[in-house]
């Protein structure tokens, strides 16, 4: 069950595995992302469980979630017949550049507050 880790402590993502089982229970990987970025991911994984009910022929595998090099890294394996997976694909991908946009912008601000804080 995936975990969110912070400067060594483990912190769990039980409510987010809880809220999207079809999402997390079978992710075999640890959650390694700044705390600040806990919405954003609930926000992300909201938009792709929504987007599965409305395409219940389709399932997915997240396989990683990660922070590199200040970004989201968001893994996943889309599994469904070929008819609609291309379309389907592309919206996942948007969600995850909208996550990935959102994410630069706070890291942004964050880098901002402490540098003035300084």
């Amino acid at each position: 069950m995936p975990t969110l880790q912070q400067n060594g402590e483990q912190d769990s993502f039980n409510q987010l595995i809880i809220d999207y089982p079809k999402l997390y229970n079978n992710a075999n990987f640890t959650f390694c992302v700044p705390a600040s970025w806990k919405k954003v991911i609930r926000h992300l994984s909201a938009q792709i469980d929504d987007a599965l009910k409305r395409q219940p022929k389709y399932s997915i595998e997240i396989t990683d979630v990660k922070e590199k090099y200040g970004q989201l890294r968001f893994y996943y394996s889309l599994v469904g017949p070929a008819a609609g997976y291309y379309e389907l694909e592309q919206q996942m991908d948007g969600f995850i550049d909208q996550a990935e946009n959102h994410i630069h912008t706070l890291s942004r601000f964050e880098h901002r507050s402490a540098k003035r804080s300084t």
